[in-house]
């Protein structure tokens, strides 16, 4: 027969676990306050950027635009914040000699930059397509004040006159009709900030290229051939067909003579097409080039060079081939910006005249 347990010893069994249990507690309770106090303090958690927005590097620092709208433009908003990053560039004088010039290097933002001979920078703003009618802006040299323009086709560049005083640029609207886009011509008194169109014509393309005996000069292409065409308020003349396909753009030599096109549109193989303006004969020379922008005058329009296979040329407006030379690692293959060529002792200079970078090509060896 089983005795039954004392008391005295029901209750020291019980003080003895509640003891246990106190202890456990107390353990768990420092180790949780020691964790927190040595653990790393939470971050907030990273938000991803929204597309379509560019997020600036803190040492950027935005440029306020002030805009002045032409007359006959629809308003837009008061304020535009864009960004310029420092940058210097290099670039040749007639003896031969490096002249350092400090540029300011666009930032992604700017779409279709192109800078005049005396600095300033033409730039559209916006992330639309064609038929959005995004803002065009000229920023002045030495300063980062830019103005608004107008508003027209942020995928085709502006084009300056040589004295950089006049900027042609086109803008597009969607139609019904065939080849459903009505494009229209401007030109910008950087003066007096002021557009004026001076031609609205229907078109599959349209691409402004300079001037001509002070007559605006530019490209119209349709499904039969890229025609030649002048302009002035009030006056619009057809002056000869370039080739007899649609082109997308063309380099106007800077004394006006010449014109340099890339054909077919779309490369990956294209051939050289150079147009004399003043006998309207055309020469047809070598194929190879990857891009139809691969193409820089030198800046009194004696020669060009291209970028030809794997190797680059120069050559004269009349075809004669005057140098191959080997294209440095870092030369893109397409060329975004407008460059000029030089020759130089041996070597092929090319200059990207937005941003200033200097590409220097050896003499090719087979």
């Amino acid at each position: 027969m089983r005795q039954r347990p004392q008391p005295n010893r029901r209750r020291g069994l019980t003080r003895a676990a509640l003891v246990i249990i106190c202890l456990v507690v107390l353990l768990l309770a420092a180790i949780l306050v020691i964790s927190s106090l040595t653990a790393p303090s939470a971050k907030a958690p990273v938000i991803p950027p929204t597309p379509g927005i560019v997020r600036l590097p803190p040492t950027v620092k935005p440029i306020k635009i002030r805009t002045v709208p032409p007359r006959g433009t629809p308003q837009a908003t008061k304020h535009r914040d864009v960004a310029m990053i420092s940058s210097r560039a290099e670039m040749m004088d007639a003896s031969n000699n490096l002249v350092p010039r400090a540029f300011e290097v666009p930032h992604p933002a700017m779409r279709s930059p192109a800078r005049s001979a005396s600095g300033s920078l033409a730039f559209f703003g916006g992330s639309g397509g064609a038929y959005a009618a995004s803002p065009l802006y000229v920023q002045p040299p030495r300063t980062r004040a830019a103005f608004r323009v107008g508003y027209g086709d942020a995928l085709i560049r502006p084009v300056w006159s040589r004295d950089g005083d006049r900027l042609l640029y086109v803008g597009v609207q969607e139609t019904s009709r065939v080849p459903k886009a009505l494009w229209s011509l401007w030109s910008v008194d950087i003066s007096s900030r002021a557009s004026r169109r001076l031609v609205l014509i229907p078109a599959l393309n349209v691409a402004p290229l300079g001037w001509e005996r002070h007559r605006a000069l530019f490209l119209r292409a349709d499904g039969a051939d890229s025609s030649l065409y002048t302009v002035a308020p009030g006056s619009l003349k057809l002056t000869g067909i370039l080739l007899p396909q649609p082109l997308v753009t063309a380099f106007l030599s800077p004394d006006g003579r010449y014109i340099a096109a890339a054909a077919p549109t779309g490369c990956g193989w294209c051939t050289l097409d150079i147009y004399n303006v003043e006998t309207v004969a055309l020469w047809t020379g070598p194929s190879g080039i990857p891009d139809e922008r691969d193409i820089a005058w030198s800046r009194d329009g004696r020669y060009l060079a291209t970028l030809m296979q794997n190797r680059l040329e120069a050559s004269t407006p009349d075809g004669r081939v005057i140098g191959e030379f080997s294209p440095p690692a870092r030369l893109p293959r397409s060329w975004q910006h407008l460059f000029e060529a030089r020759l130089a002792s041996h070597n092929l200079i090319l200059w990207d005249t937005v941003t200033g970078s200097r590409y220097v090509a050896s003499t090719y060896k087979t």
